[in-house]
This record gives structure tokens, C-alpha cells and sequence, in this order.
């Protein structure tokens, strides 16, 4: 069977989006079972292969995060599939038998999956507008007799007569009164249509993973240390080994023979004709279980799978320079090469393959350029073209290179993900934009001539604007004229910048390829504008009306005439365009109103609007900068003094829970926080830290040994797994004022646990802004400044200070007898004041 069409429905951001796979068409040029989404980033492009992934594997489950807003509550999730392409093995496997239906001369399969709670299998139903209608009697119910049927309704009494003469049993069961009704004709009779989905019938997921087709999944970002394991079940290369392994091993004289030999050695263990010696074995085992429970024993063999078992024990490995590595310990691009070549490979060996059935492939690949040389990803756009055309496999991929599309054809390959409303939409063409007329042929052939030579016009798909010219002499006199205000300080060249990344420029070589843009154009809903010259002779005329019977308003052109030189700079030029327009905007005393109305219509903005952004005066004198100093507090005596008894301190040495901690940088190791100490006096103390410097010197002393409380429900780094609670607990933890020991983001990699006196303010938006002091105003710190945590920050380690160590408790314990080193935080400058 052959993915004919995807529904997704409450998936993540996704409402609903209908996506239409195409398939090869011999009469259609560069026709294939290719898809390419684009869009911008955050547009759902991910979340569409995640959903088919889901969509496409029999036993998924799906996850809380899947569900939009994270909330089950705004579920169902729901996925419809629909096939088509069976063949006879389809058409009588338990999910398909029964299920199947016409639609445009083609016979059809459609699957619907949905997903109701997080961690649970779907519910699972099929789909036939053609079931015959559910058949009833009136007045019918299994408890009644037949007495009280006659009692209740004559006209149950032909019926019954009629029954009782074919039927001398008791009671006729139900089908037999049908049948004796239809007979009769009786109005007792009662028929329902009914709906077109029904539950499906299949006993198992196997019999749903055996029409489904087989997903290889090539992420973006994740490292091919996985993907190219082949002794990882689900990656992408073990399910091309195997395929591999299965085309050209599968009828090897070695493997048959392996085969015969296992089918053999099961026959030891068949019910008739069991051997001797496993008959013995299970006698065995049967008397020892009987001397304690009146049960027996039957041993059961399942031949080995060669095929999979080959692939499983098979070690995929790379040879660089006569060294054998595994292939992450290569380049992303060198990673992305090998799932390349083995692609590669795969189409080969497709295109070779004899006619034999294979289970269906479905190849998603997100972002095929990443990492790739341009040559590169040509290459690996042809691979994938080969394998959706072999007939044995579809590819849908998302991209961000023009290399994946095609402007002349494949117009039903491209889908077009763009938000609105914080929702994914996609836009599809589900045939050709071209018709075969004439001249829709020779537009199709002037748009293939230009992608031979200039394949980044199809950047136009990735555009939100685009302006269509007929040369590059336009776009060389729209970076002249910018160059030329920006000199002059009329407008500020980052705001240009901005303007002119929104808006693709394309140069259509000549008047007639612009037609065929503005149709594709069109059919994908992508804003465009055109600036032309109107030339002179019948044919100009012609080529202009096309242009104008496309345009849907007025504003949307910029003609000129007769051309763009003539009517801009007053001269005519017949060769070297660019550089003479160049050369003139640079040379000119001032620009003309031609020439600004021109730039302003082809970068969609006006220069009032480029304009740099006043500076205000400088004032005659400047003040040093003051920095607001919180006052200065001495919080000692908020802290609570603990008597902490000798031994508990060794001990906390000895697991780790005893290490230095700087009123600034500090590079020690992490305490254990899996083993807390005892109480203290009633206090749960976490660990203990040797405070060095004296930036804090009004609350604590150098060499202070502070108490240490780890914060509860503060999620720790690292954070793998999307799965895991925010850190929106952070807010109502922290005290203000509070002393605490807290590494975030940066400061992770150097492990730097950092005294901060803090306050904490929320900030819109779910940041909270915290206000970082020092108490001592001899040091260079001062006022700290700011920091701002997030939810999804990763958290190193946070903890607050409860209590100090009563320094009479503290006698023969130094730093240096605790082997701690000492470190100066004196000269350290790396938090020194902005």
C-alpha cells in the first residue's frame, strides 16, 4: 500500500492540517512520492513528523507533551490515514479485509487512531461509506419469548409460523426471524444505515503493523551516533540494513540452508513426532513441578529470524585513515554523509531489485541540507528523488533549502507551513499550478531552462514577500541606491537590512518567465509584486497582458516605459546594465524621484521609514555613573548559630558535603545531595561550605562555615528530557534578603557556586528578575547588578544558607586541616561592577 494522505488533528500547536502525499505519475515530469515542508522555524514542521511517526507506528503511545497546552484535557488526539496502491496481500490482511472502498477510480484504505490519555494504546477504527445497513425486528429483545412477542404484536405471528416449520428447536435465534421476515415481507422489519467508521477489526498491533508502512526517521539535530547503531532497533540505519540484508541475502544458498536447519530443529519440538530426548526433558521438569503443585511442563522452540538477527549483530563502523571508529567520533558532517551514502546505497539496490513485494518504506528526513556541502546536498536531493520514484519508498521532508523544490514541477510536492493564530496551516497544491495547454508548456519550459542555471529562485517559497523583476540591472540599482542613502545618513543600513531580508528578489531573465512565476506564486498565496518594462511591438504587448490579467490590483505592479534605464536615468544602454546603473546612482549629484519611487516599491518600505533613529544631544558635562547601592544589612543575626559536634563535619568531608564556597567564582565540586546529614537542633541541614572572601563581610566572615539547605522542587541540570517540570516553583522559594548558593546556565560548565544576597521580583512574560548585592563596601563588588532565570533554565545547583557554625565549635578546623585549598577572591575581577 502506498500513503495517500495524512490527517492530524489536536496534535501539539496542530488544529488540523490535511496533507496530500503525491505519487509518481509516468506521464508527469519529475513526478515523484516526495514531499517537502517549508515554513519558518517554530512553524510546525517538526510536529508534522512527529504526528505521521506516531501516526505510522502500530504500538505508539502518545505523550503528555503531545497533547495541546500539554493538557490532555484539549484532546483527543486524532490521525487519519488513508492508502492506496493494495495489492492482494493488503486486500486480505485482518485490518483491510472487508474495509476497502472506490474513490476517483481508485480502490482505497483509510485508518483513523486516536489517542485519549497520555501513556495509552489508540483506539483504532476503519473506514467503508458502503456498509451494508444493520438489520432489526420491532418489538425484538433477547429476554422476550415468543409468547410474549405474539401477546405484545400480531403481527409476529407469520413470522413465527414460519419459523416454527423450518425450526424445531425451543427458540430460533434472531437471524433465523430475519430471514423469515424478509421472506415475508413483514413490516417488522426494520433497517439502519450505518456509519461509515467502525472499529477496527484487527486482534492485534501486529496485524495493524503489517499494513503500515515501514518509517525510517532521520532527525535534524541528533547525532548519527545513534541513528547509524545499527543494534539500535528503531534507528534509521538498522532498518536499512536490514532491508539491505533482505534484497540481497534473503535467497543466498547459505541462508536458505540456515533456514531449512532451524525449521529442523523445531520440528524436535513439534507436538507429533516430538523428539525423545525433549519428551525426556519435559517429563523431567513435569515430576519435579508435581511433587509440589498438579502441573506439567511443555517446552516450545520458535525458529530464529536470520535476517533480523544479522542486522543485530551487526557493528557499523567508519575507516579513517586505517583507523576504525564509530561514526561519532566523526564530523555532524562527515555523520551526515554516512546516512547519505547508505540512502544511496538503498536506491541502488531498489533500482536493481526484482519485482518481488517488499513492505512499504516511508523515509522522513528532517532538514536533508543540515551540515551538508552544497554539492552535498544536491546529492542527497537526488537520492531521496530515486528512492520516490523506485516505487518502494515515499519521502516527506522538511527543509530550508531551495535544493528540495522544484518551481517548474512537483508543485503538489511542496506544502507551505505558515502560523496563524499560534497555529500551524499548511497550503497545498494537489495538482499542477501548468495545465497542458500550450502556453502553460512553454512557461513550465522557460521556468525549467532558468532553475538549469539559477535553482535559488525557488527561495521565493521561503519568502513572505516577493518582488519580480525582469534583470539583474533592477537589483543591482536596489543595493546602489541603498549604499548610496545610507552615505548620506538618510536611512540607517540595519533597518535596510531588515527591510530587505523580508522580501526575495528574483530575477526572471526576461518578460515572459514572469507569468509563470506570478501562477506558482499565486497558487501558494504568497505575496508578490512586479516591476517590468513595457516594451515596444505586439509581442511586448502580449507578454504585458498576461502580466496585468494576473495581477489582482493595481498596486501590485511597477511599469516601465518603455524600460527600466529610459525611464530612470533618460539613456539607453544595450549592454553591462548593472554596472552603468551602479556607476550613475554613484556618480549623480542627487537621487530622483524616479529612482526613490523605484527602491521604495521593490524593498516594500519607504525611506521615512528607514530613517536612522534620532541620538539625543550629549549633555555639556557628564557625571561619573553612581550605581545604586542597596543599603548595607547585616544579617548575621537572621541566621541561626548551631552547635555542630566534631564528627558530623568529618563526615560530611568524607561524602563530599563539606566544600568551599566563594562570595564569588568557585570551582569546587558538587556536594551529594542524594545524602542528607542528620538534624541539628531541629534544623535538616543538606551541607556545610567554607565561605572565602569578603564581599559579604558585614553577614559573613572568611572562613565561616555556613549550613547549607538544598531548595526543594528546583530542577536540576542537566535537563535532558522536555518531559520534565519547569522551574516555576523558583519565585516562591526564594526569600528576599535570603543568602543563598545558586549556579545557573553559564555558570554550570564551570561548576561556580556563587554567595548571592538576593531579591526577586517577577518580570511579564514568566522570567523573574533578581537583584544580586554584597554587603561589604570595601571590595570593588558593590552592587552586583542583575539576573534573570527562567522557567526552562537549567538549574545547576541551589541551595540556601540557614545557619552559621558557632565558631567555639570550630577550634582545630581549618581550611587547610580539612585539605581544602584556599582560594583569594580578592583579585578576582570577573563580577567587578559595569
Amino acid at each position: 500500500m502506498r500513503l495517500d494522505r495524512v490527517v492530524i488533528r489536536n496534535f501539539k500547536s496542530i488544529k488540523s492540517i490535511d496533507l496530500q502525499v503525491p505519487q509518481k505519475d509516468e506521464h508527469r515530469q519529475g513526478s515523484a512520492d516526495f514531499l517537502s515542508i517549508v515554513g519558518e522555524n517554530n512553524a510546525g514542521k517538526s510536529s508534522i513528523m512527529e504526528a505521521i511517526r506516531l501516526a505510522c507506528t502500530a504500538a505508539s503511545k502518545a505523550g503528555l507533551d503531545q497533547f495541546p497546552g500539554i493538557d490532555p484535557g484539549n484532546g483527543p488526539i486524532e490521525m487519519e490515514l488513508a492508502f492506496d496502491q493494495l495489492n492482494e496481500n493488503d486486500r486480505n490482511s485482518p485490518a483491510v479485509a472487508g474495509n476497502t472502498f472506490t474513490e476517483d477510480g481508485r480502490e482505497k484504505y483509510r485508518l483513523k487512531r486516536i489517542w485519549k490519555t497520555p501513556g495509552a494504546a489508540s483506539e483504532n477504527s476503519s473506514y467503508n461509506p458502503n456498509r451494508p445497513p444493520t438489520v432489526h425486528l420491532t418489538g425484538w429483545t433477547g429476554k422476550k419469548t415468543l409468547k410474549t412477542l405474539l401477546e405484545a404484536d400480531e403481527r409476529w405471528k407469520p413470522i413465527l409460523e414460519l419459523v416454527t416449520k423450518e425450526n424445531s428447536g425451543p427458540r430460533p435465534p434472531i437471524d433465523m426471524l430475519i430471514q423469515a421476515a424478509k421472506k415475508l415481507d413483514s413490516p417488522l422489519l426494520e433497517t439502519h444505515p450505518q456509519e461509515p467508521w467502525a472499529p477496527y477489526q484487527g486482534s492485534s498491533a501486529s496485524h495493524l503493523e503489517a499494513i503500515l508502512p515501514s518509517v525510517i526517521y532521520v532527525p535534524a539535530l541528533r547525532e548519527t551516533s545513534e541513528e547509524a547503531d545499527v543494534g539500535m532497533k528503531q534507528s534509521s540505519i538498522r532498518k536499512i540494513v536490514n532491508s539491505l540484508f533482505e534484497q540481497q541475502l534473503a535467497g543466498h544458498e547459505r541462508v536458505i540452508r540456515f533456514r531449512s536447519a532451524a525449521i529442523e530443529l523445531q520440528d524436535l519440538f513439534a507436538t507429533d513426532g516430538k523428539h525423545r530426548i525433549v519428551t525426556s526433558i519435559e517429563e523431567q521438569i513435569t515430576a519435579k513441578f508435581k511433587e509440589l503443585i498438579n502441573i506439567g511442563a511443555e517446552l516450545k522452540f520458535s525458529a530464529p529470524d536470520v535476517m533480523s538477527d544479522l542486522a543485530n549483530s551487526t557493528e557499523f563502523r567508519v575507516l579513517d585513515g586505517g583507523l576504525s571508529t564509530t561514526p561519532d567520533n566523526q564530523g555532524h558532517g562527515a555523520q551526515r554523509s554516512i546516512v547519505l551514502a547508505l540512502l544511496q546505497m538503498y536506491a541502488e539496490q531498489l533500482r536493481k531489485s526484482t519485482a518481488r513485494e517488499q513492505h512499504p518504506m516511508l523515509f522522513l528526513i528532517e532538514e536533508p541540507e543540515i551540515y551538508l556541502h552544497p554539492a552535498m546536498c544536491r546529492r542527497m536531493r537526488d537520492t531521496l528523488l530515486k528512492i520516490s520514484r523506485s516505487g518502494a519508498g515515499q519521502v516527506i521532508c522538511t527543509t530550508h533549502s531551495p535544493v528540495f523544490l522544484d518551481l517548474a514541477d512537483r508543485h503538489d510536492g511542496i506544502v507551505i507551513l505558515r502560523k496563524k493564530a499560534a497555529a500551524p496551516v499548511a497550503t497545498q497544491r494537489t495538482r499542477d499550478v501548468f495545465d497542458q495547454t500550450e502556453g502553460d508548456k512553454e512557461q513550465r519550459a522557460r521556468l525549467r531552462m532558468l532553475l538549469t542555471f539559477d535553482p535559488a529562485v525557488n527561495e521565493a517559497f521561503f519568502s513572505e514577500q516577493v518582488c519580480l523583476v525582469e534583470g539583474d540591472c533592477e537589483i543591482a540599482a536596489v543595493e546602489a541606491v541603498a549604499r548610496r542613502l545610507e552615505k548620506e545618513g538618510s536611512i540607517s543600513w540595519s533597518k535596510y537590512l531588515l527591510a530587505r531580508r523580508m522580501v526575495t528578489l528574483i530575477n526572471c531573465r526576461g518578460k515572459w518567465t514572469i507569468p509563470a512565476f506570478q501562477k506558482v506564486l499565486r497558487a501558494f498565496d504568497i505575496n508578490y509584486r512586479v516591476i517590468y518594462d513595457l516594451d515596444v511591438g505586439a509581442q511586448a504587448n502580449q507578454a504585458n497582458s498576461q502580466i496585468n490579467n494576473l495581477l489582482s490590483g493595481n498596486d501590485q505592479s511597477l511599469p516601465h516605459d518603455p524600460n527600466f534605464e529610459e525611464f530612470i536615468f533618460g539613456k539607453h544602454w544595450r549592454s553591462d546594465k548593472p554596472w552603468l546603473a551602479t556607476k550613475t546612482i554613484n556618480e549623480a549629484p542627487q537621487l530622483n524621484p524616479r529612482l526613490i519611487a523605484f527602491f521604495e516599491f521593490a524593498i516594500g518600505q519607504s525611506i521615512s521609514d528607514l530613517k536612522p533613529d534620532a541620538v539625543p544631544p550629549a549633555p555639556e558635562h557628564t557625571d561619573a555613573p553612581q550605581l545604586r547601592r542597596p543599603h548595607r544589612r547585616n544579617l548575621r543575626g537572621k541566621l541561626k548559630e548551631l552547635k555542630v559536634p566534631a564528627q558530623v563535619i568529618q563526615s560530611a568531608r568524607r561524602v563530599e558535603q563539606l566544600f568551599r564556597v566563594a562570595a564569588g567564582p568557585n570551582f569546587a565540586t558538587r556536594p551529594d545531595s542524594d545524602s542528607p546529614l542528620q538534624q541539628l537542633e531541629g534544623t535538616k541541614i543538606d551541607a556545610f561550605a567554607i565561605v572565602t572572601g569578603t564581599s559579604m563581610a558585614d553577614t559573613l566572615h572568611d572562613n565561616d562555615i555556613v549550613a547549607l539547605k538544598f531548595l526543594d522542587k528546583v530542577f536540576l541540570e542537566p535537563v535532558h528530557s522536555t518531559d520534565l517540570p519547569f522551574n516555576a516553583a523558583i519565585p516562591s522559594l526564594i526569600e528576599n534578603d535570603g543568602i543563598y548558593v545558586l549556579a545557573a546556565n553559564d555558570d554550570i560548565d564551570q561548576k561556580s557556586y556563587t554567595m548571592k544576597r538576593v531579591r526577586i521580583s517577577t518580570r511579564t512574560g514568566g522570567a523573574w528578575l533578581g537583584n544580586i548585592s554584597a554587603d561589604n563596601p570595601d571590595t570593588n563588588w558593590g552592587d552586583r547588578g542583575h539576573f534573570e532565570i527562567r522557567k526552562t533554565d537549567r538549574v545547576h545547583f541551589a541551595a540556601q544558607v540557614i545557619g552559621v557554625v558557632r565558631r567555639d565549635e570550630l577550634e582545630g578546623f581549618s581550611p587547610e586541616a580539612l585539605g581544602l585549598t584556599t582560594i583569594s577572591m580578592e583579585q578576582e575581577t570577573a563580577f567587578e561592577e559595569d
